[in-house]
């Protein structure tokens, strides 16, 4: 069954199962598919039109990261870089000039603080912070040397004589 609330498209499965087909703008060819429900499991799909009207997949959360679409902007951000700290005003409009990835300002702090972990096993250090009365968001790929004391590291085999290990 299909039925349209303020310019969305929901199509109903189970008593409670909704999958809702919302348009970044309308006539844009571009939109995500929430899928929800008791007998599903949550996915948000992104879908563009082809040549033929017909929706295409472009995107699915369950092939994501873990932290979703928001550690791959970050992971792009500092590909080029060692380290990012602004506002998130700042960072909003780097990683979501277009704001096509719907990249709320209100919600970048939150997103970020909620991410930790994702965003530290895709190679990134992030803190939000308050300084001068201002909120600051700090990212720092791992992989980067920040002190002056720092040299290269040598990796250590286990299993080498003359470590405990080998023996």
């Amino acid at each position: 069954m299909f039925s349209r609330i303020s310019g969305t498209t929901a199509i109903s499965g189970a008593v409670d199962t909704s999958l809702t087909l919302v348009e970044r703008k309308r006539g844009s060819g571009e939109a995500t598919l929430y899928c929800i429900g008791r007998d599903i499991e949550y996915r948000e799909l992104e879908l563009a039109r082809n040549d033929d009207n017909v929706w295409e997949l472009v995107s699915d959360s369950r092939t994501l990261p873990k932290g979703g679409r928001l550690v791959l902007l970050l992971s792009e951000l500092l590909r080029d870089r060692a380290k990012f700290i602004g506002t998130p005003t700042e960072l909003t409009a780097l990683i979501d000039p277009a704001g096509l990835n719907k990249i709320s300002l209100r919600k970048i702090s939150r997103e970020v603080s909620e991410n930790l972990g994702a965003l530290r096993e895709a190679g990134i250090e992030a803190s939000v912070r308050r300084s001068n009365g201002m909120r600051l968001i700090e990212l720092r790929r791992v992989d980067s040397v920040d002190d002056c004391g720092g040299g290269s590291s040598v990796p250590i085999d286990p299993g080498a004589p003359g470590t405990e290990a080998g023996l």
